[in-house]
């Protein structure tokens, strides 16, 4: 039977794994409300499912689960829940390789039953969502697409400006306006996104400057 931990806020997650316990198929359930204790959890417990909520205004940090170590070497599989009957995010989490998304209103039983499921290598998504195709973002320029590999090493804008034999003034036009066109506010979000879209490769720095 599977093990399972779940990364919500403390009332919600707390809850949601009691109510886990109490239902055949589901070994163990334990819970974690930010990233420091699920880093750890990951590492001492090795959960077989992560259940992850996700909404609009959580969803670039959120996402982020797909690049900890325990999930890309498939040791730890991931079940995203939501409250929102939104394509865009099924469609975010298909392309960053989830195993599930299911809605929060999703019967119990049925939960446990995904949990399974997913444990054994297989997939569930919420049939009742239909998944939508975001009109196609605009592609980077060429000096851009440099921008944004230098961006992946977490260089900062001296480096970036030294490699790319430009000014610092340079890269932080270049950034403003990458910004505005992708309506992000922050280096590791145009980074989320550059990675969504395959722009760029996976692989993160150890630190980005925000």
């Amino acid at each position: 039977m599977p093990n399972v931990a779940i990364l919500d806020n403390q009332s919600v997650a707390e809850s949601l794994a009691i109510a886990l316990r109490t239902v055949d198929g589901v070994d163990n359930a334990v819970w974690v409300d930010s990233f420091p204790a699920l880093r750890a959890l990951l590492d001492t417990d090795r959960p077989d499912v992560l259940i992850v909520d996700i909404g609009g205004n959580n969803a670039h940090e959120r996402l982020a689960v797909m690049d900890l170590d325990a999930v890309r070497a498939q040791r730890t599989r991931v079940l995203f829940l939501s409250r929102y009957d939104r394509g865009a995010l099924l469609a975010a989490v298909r392309r960053r390789g989830a195993a599930g998304f299911l809605l929060k209103d999703t019967p119990l039983q049925t939960l446990a039953a995904a949990v399974a499921v997913i444990a054994q290598g297989g997939s569930v998504f919420d049939e009742r969502i239909r998944p939508s195709r975001p009109a196609q973002l605009p592609l980077p320029s060429q000096r851009e697409f440099q921008l944004l590999g230098e961006l992946a090493r977490g260089l900062t804008n001296v480096a970036i400006a030294h490699d790319l034999e430009i000014s610092p003034r340079t890269v932080e036009s270049h950034l403003r306006r990458l910004f505005s066109r992708y309506a992000v506010s922050s280096r590791s979000q145009l980074l989320m996104l550059a990675i969504n879209e395959g722009w760029i490769a996976a692989e993160r720095p150890t630190a980005i400057p925000i």
